[in-house]
């Protein structure tokens, strides 16, 4: 330059120690910690450069793309008087010729992210700083656990963890009120012994004779005890017939009714069982409920089978599920009735799938049983459950 004293090569030099880029010096031994440069031999005191600066190789010679380019490694120790820079371990080794960059820590940490490069402190007040501060205090930054990364990981473990929680079960949530239909339930305890169930959900018929359709509660939980009576066509019959009746119908996709019962049927029986009836007519018998035109869904006990049934309206669909339940023998029972199919449920196990036969009407419950045989014959129920989805 004009009237600048220093020559052109000295300028030169300067100018790349203030952009602080370099190249490894002619004869440098191949090495991955040690470093050699003409350009930066008296460029500052001695070290200067230790542990808060970094060298990222920008240009591998002889392997262009490859390591070490791209690396980055923090500088351990400065030497002026030859240049000579110690780091880090590279991945691979520096030589003759690769062309690198000096960056102070506050940049470098933008782009280093390597198991093998030693984390420098964060350069106060600057904005990675105020990135990665925890609770104001920058120092406790780790990378294991606080990256973007590690982040990610923690969230699809939390979410997974979160998925397996126990949850609000579809029942649970009609009952509670928060399903579509509010749900119902009736444990038959809440009246007097010998009493009729609660007038609020129940219709009763006792047809003659000894029917009856009355709480037992003299043990424990209590139970409601329907009772054929000891004559041809007598009936003793819980219905709820325009008290509760449910549908598949303003959002409703799926009807549930689960109930703890026993059937006792001593002898060839029929009519004796619990499910769901069209809300048509009266439940004057319980064979009305394996009739094809009441768009039934139930479980019988018929000619001394317990059976699954439904029905379209039109035909009827019968499953023998005798192998799952037993003569005088408490089981849990849960018929679900959805748009395409019924499904029956013996002790929380599937026992019977309807997809043939599929009621759509709006349904009553109806438990009871009815005397074709001149015989009491019983059918037992602790509590009764509606709900839906």
């Amino acid at each position: 330059m004009p009237g600048d004293p220093l020559t052109a090569m000295t300028y030169n030099k300067i100018s790349r120690n203030e952009m602080q880029v370099g190249r490894c010096k002619t004869g440098m031994g191949a090495s991955a910690t040690e470093i050699y440069s003409n350009d930066f031999i008296l460029a500052a005191a001695n070290d200067l450069y230790n542990n808060k600066y970094y060298i990222m190789i920008t240009e591998n010679v002889n392997s262009v793309g490859n390591a070490p380019e791209g690396q980055i490694r923090q500088i351990t120790d400065y030497v002026s008087n030859d240049g000579h820079f110690t780091t880090v371990a590279f991945g691979a080794n520096v030589e003759t010729g690769d062309a690198f960059k000096v960056m102070h820590e506050s940049e470098v940490l933008l782009f280093l992210h390597s198991a093998g490069a030693a984390m420098a402190r964060v350069a106060d007040d600057s904005i990675i700083a105020h990135m990665l501060a925890v609770g104001g205090d920058i120092s406790d930054y780790d990378d294991t656990t606080m990256s973007q990364e590690a982040i990610s990981v923690a969230v699809a473990a939390n979410a997974a963890a979160i998925a397996g929680l126990s949850v609000l079960t579809d029942e649970e949530r009609s009952l509670l009120g928060i399903g579509v239909f509010p749900g119902w339930q009736d444990y038959f305890n809440k009246v007097a012994n010998d009493a009729v169930p609660d007038a609020t959900y129940w219709n009763v018929t006792e047809n003659t004779g000894t029917a009856k359709v009355e709480n037992d509660i003299a043990g424990v939980p209590g139970y409601l005890k329907c009772d054929s009576g000891n004559g041809a066509g007598t009936d003793g019959i819980a219905y709820t017939k325009d008290k509760l009746v449910v549908s598949l119908k303003n959002g409703v996709t799926t009807v549930h009714l689960k109930a703890y019962v026993k059937f006792d049927w001593g002898a060839v029986a029929n009519g004796l069982g619990i499910g769901f009836m069209t809300n048509d007519s009266v439940l004057v018998d319980m064979p009305g409920m394996v009739i094809a035109a009441n768009r039934c869904a139930s479980i019988m006990v018929d000619a001394g089978t317990p059976t699954a049934v439904s029905s379209d309206g039109a035909v009827l669909e019968t499953t023998d599920i005798s192998a799952h339940i037993s003569d005088d023998t408490w089981a849990l029972i849960e018929i679900v009735i959805s748009a395409t199919d019924v499904k029956f449920y013996v002790d929380g196990t599937l026992r019977a799938t309807h997809a043939a036969r599929v009621p759509s009407t709006v349904w009553q419950v109806g438990l009871g049983a009815t005397d074709d045989n001149s015989g009491n014959w019983y059918t037992y129920a602790q509590y009764v459950k509606v709900f839906c989805e």
